[in-house]
């Protein structure tokens, strides 16, 4: 997950999340975790955009911890 996250453009970023989401046990919630991460207004979002990878790939890790 961590190469995938790692794509410079947000077109590749995007395609990336979608395949992993796609096939990922928890889906609705990681799906959730992306939209909060990724469709924050501008002036809201505290995130810089080259954290947002390594932020989904924490979160997942977490969410991977509880669905076991």
């Amino acid at each position: 997950m961590a190469e995938y996250l790692r794509v410079k453009n947000k077109n590749g970023f995007v395609d990336a999340t979608r395949n992993i989401i796609g096939s990922y046990r928890q889906s609705e919630v990681l799906r959730y975790v992306v939209e909060v991460i990724m469709n924050k207004p501008e002036e809201e979002n505290h995130i810089r955009d080259d954290n947002r990878g390594i932020m989904l790939l924490d979160l997942k890790t977490v969410i991977d911890c509880f669905d076991a």
